[in-house]
């Protein structure tokens, strides 16, 4: 199964990202998916 929040924490750690820098992009990706950005989160 895929797990999104880990996923996004391994490549934004490997690119040198912070937290703040990927959840930019976050909502676009929610909008993509007709979610919200905590559901994509896990949370």
């Amino acid at each position: 199964m895929l797990h999104l929040p880990e996923n996004l924490k391994k490549y934004r750690m490997m690119k040198n990202l912070t937290r703040e820098d990927v959840i930019t992009f976050l909502p676009a990706l929610a909008n993509i998916f007709e979610t919200s950005v905590d559901l994509l989160l896990g949370e």
